[in-house]
Order: C-alpha cells, then sequence, then structure tokens
C-alpha cells in the first residue's frame, strides 16, 4: 500500500512532468489567496489604524450634545438651551475624580485674510484651553491659548504648522499679526503659537484646516453663548458607557421644561467599538467577494484532476491489479488536489503582502501581513482542493480495474 509519503511525492512528480498546466490551474488559487491576504490585512490595519487614531484624540472622550427630542423635527439652538460655561464648572465640581477637561468649541467661520496673503480664506476655531489636551494637541513653537486669553477676549490665533507656513513662509510667525474679514466684521489677530497634530490617517486634514481663537471671542463675534455640544475627558479606568449616562442625566436637568430638546450623551469607546464592527463587517464583505475567486479557482483544480484521472486511467487499472484499494487510490488523487492548492496558497502570500503595502501607502497606513490571516488563507486553499478534489477522486477509486485496462 503506497503511503501518505509516496502520495507527496507522486503528486509533486506529476506536477513536474505538466508544469504550466499545473501553473494554469493555481492561477485562481494564486489570485484569490492573494486577494484575501490583501483584504484582509488592509481590513485589520485600518481598524488599528481607527482605534489608535481615536486613542490619541480621546478614548475616554464623552460626547455630549445638545439635540432635538423628536428625531424628525430640527431643533432651533437658542442661548438657553446650550450648555452655559457655569453649568460645565458645576459638573466638573460634582466630579472632580472622574472629569479632567471638558473641550468646549465655537465657529469662528471661514474668513477671509486682508494682509500677507490677499483673499486667502482660513477656518477659525473658538476653543478653551482644554480642547487641546483633550484632542492632544501638542504645541509646536509659542504657546497655545490659556484662561487669560479666554476670561479676556483677546485677539490672538493659534496656528498649524502649514496655515504659519502659508502665511508667513520661513519667517517665525510668533508675534506676527494677521488681519481677517468675516461676519463679525474686521479683526487683526495675533499669532501666539504654532501646533502639530500627531493622529494617524486625521493628521493631513486635521492640521491643514483648522486655527484656534479664544472661544469668548468667537462668541463675542457671533453674538452667541454656551454651546451645543462638549466634549468631556475622563480620568484613566473610567467606565465610559455608565459614567456618559450620569453626564447626560447633569445636563438634562438644566434644560427648560417643553423646549423640544434632549441631551445626547455617547461614550467614544461605544463610538470605536461600533466603528470596528463595521469596519470588520465591510471588510469580511469584501473578503467574500474576494473568496469567489478561490472557488472559481477551485473550479479549475476540478476539471484538471478530472483530466488527470482519464490520462491516467490504465495506471489506475495496473495498480488496483497490483492490489490497490480503492481508499488508497482516493488519497492518491486528493493528496494530489491539495498539493495543487497549497502550492498556489504558498505562492499566493507574496503578491498578497505587495497588495497590500501598496495599498496603505495609498491610504496613509502601514499594513503587515498578519500571520493570522497568511495561515487561514492557505488552510482555506487546502480545504479548496480537498472539497474540489474529492469528485474526481472518487471517480478514480470507483473504476473497474478491468476496464481501466482496457482503456486506450
Amino acid at each position: 500500500m503506497t503511503d501518505f509519503g509516496e502520495n507527496i511525492r507522486m503528486a509533486v512528480e506529476g506536477l513536474r512532468a505538466n508544469k504550466i498546466r499545473a501553473f494554469l490551474t493555481m492561477l485562481g488559487i494564486i489570485i484569490g489567496i492573494s486577494s484575501v491576504i490583501a483584504i484582509v490585512s488592509v481590513g485589520d490595519a485600518l481598524i488599528g489604524s481607527v482605534n489608535d487614531v481615536f486613542s490619541k484624540i480621546g478614548g475616554n472622550n464623552i460626547e455630549v450634545t445638545v439635540t432635538s427630542a423628536d428625531a424628525d423635527a430640527t431643533l432651533e439652538m437658542t442661548d438657553d438651551l446650550r450648555i452655559q460655561d457655569d453649568t460645565i464648572e458645576a459638573f466638573k465640581a460634582r466630579y472632580p475624580d472622574i472629569v479632567k477637561g471638558v473641550a468646549v468649541n465655537a465657529t469662528g467661520g471661514t474668513v477671509t485674510t486682508t494682509d500677507q496673503l490677499k483673499n486667502s480664506s482660513i477656518s477659525l476655531t473658538g476653543v478653551n484651553p482644554d480642547y487641546f489636551n483633550v484632542q492632544n494637541i501638542q504645541v509646536k513653537k509659542g504657546r497655545l491659548l490659556n484662561e487669560e486669553d479666554v476670561s479676556g477676549a483677546r485677539s490672538v490665533i493659534v496656528l498649524s504648522e502649514t496655515g504659519a507656513e502659508k502665511f508667513f513662509g520661513k519667517s517665525d510667525p510668533i508675534g506676527k499679526t494677521l488681519s481677517v474679514t468675516g461676519s463679525g466684521g474686521d479683526r487683526v489677530y495675533t499669532v501666539i503659537g504654532t501646533y502639530r497634530v500627531d493622529n494617524g490617517i486625521l493628521s493631513d486634514s486635521y492640521s491643514n484646516q483648522q486655527a484656534y481663537i479664544p472661544v469668548s471671542t468667537a462668541a463675542e463675534d457671533s453674538g452667541t453663548s454656551g454651546y451645543s455640544f462638549i466634549l468631556v475627558l475622563t480620568a484613566q479606568g473610567t467606565d465610559t458607557a455608565a459614567f456618559a449616562v450620569k453626564a447626560g442625566d447633569f445636563f438634562s436637568q438644566y434644560l427648560p421644561e417643553n423646549s423640544g430638546a434632549k441631551i445626547q450623551s455617547t461614550s467614544m469607546q461605544n463610538m470605536i467599538q461600533e466603528m470596528n464592527s463595521q469596519l470588520g463587517t465591510v471588510s469580511t464583505g469584501v473578503s467574500v467577494i474576494a473568496g469567489i475567486s478561490l472557488l472559481v479557482g477551485g473550479i479549475g483544480v476540478m476539471n484538471i484532476m478530472l483530466v488527470s484521472v482519464s490520462e491516467r486511467t490504465r495506471e489506475i487499472g495496473i495498480r488496483k491489479a497490483l492490489g490497490a484499494r480503492n481508499g488508497t487510490i482516493r488519497t492518491q488523487f486528493l493528496v494530489e488536489s491539495m498539493i495543487i492548492c497549497l502550492i498556489g496558497g504558498i505562492i499566493g502570500i507574496l503578491p498578497g503582502g505587495g497588495f497590500a503595502l501598496i495599498a496603505g501607502k495609498f491610504i496613509g497606513i502601514t499594513v503587515f501581513p498578519s500571520f493570522g490571516a497568511v495561515a487561514t488563507a492557505v488552510g482555506f486553499s487546502m480545504l479548496i482542493g480537498l472539497f474540489f478534489g474529492s469528485y474526481p477522486a472518487a471517480k478514480a477509486a470507483k473504476m473497474n480495474p478491468i476496464d481501466a485496462l482496457r482503456y486506450e
């Protein structure tokens, strides 16, 4: 009886004898394995990158938003509905060991500069000092906004590195002025600092677009007070999901009765989990689509194995006449089918990893094919060989030795 090692040797010799045919048969498996490895690797890297981004900008954050109690209605935001500074101070005093900061912001709109670079627009965002801590914004030159800037509604501004270079070139921007015209009229801002943002895939768009001014200055220009949205930074180890409920209850008591508004409090951890779930679902769905090429490759394997059985009918008859059992013949052809798919799967690892690395460069993330993705893809390719090789192997095993010997 031919043992398993002998079956492998015979399978390899058969492939060597028909190299071109074997390679063309493997091609579908190679493409399928490459696609699955690339997609799974990029998906895993994307999920990891998103987690890293949200961890940097505040994995312990809680978003508190004033929104309409009726999902179908539009809420008209007025000052009595907005969260006021004294309410925020009361919230901090209520939970001093949990609340490490409350970031607030108010849009300053997109304004037009009237000096330095003519007719150039810039987006202003009014913030408080906590905003920089909560959003992990680091100073590059000069300083960030402080409490005195906010309490005095000073006309000071913090630019991004790219924004500073845009307006002042290579010269030091600290202490220079920037004149702008917006809905609140003309104002001259003094540059007190520049910042950098290191938030992975969000860095470029985030750092290029924002310039920060005191939130009180933005409110003064807009004529409004309070905030429809705040971001709470909690202490490490806080159960943010549970604390989000407490935060929502706290701010809800300050809403006027029958205002048509409600407080929506959301844990960033819940948002991360939901996003991971959605990204995982998309990645799995695309992987399944890519896996269809593996099925096509499997059909090709079945086809070539049927041809191989037909070509080796007399060999099968001779082996059976010499005492080979049906199970031995079946194993021989199953092993050959699995070897084809295994070799195709191994060859597919390299282009799959290459595609993943290239895709990562395009979307700005670092991608390394995971061992799990490679092992799963190669294992699945062997299952494809087992499944699609079963019918040709069974057909060979059932041959009548006398009929097989007579086959021309």
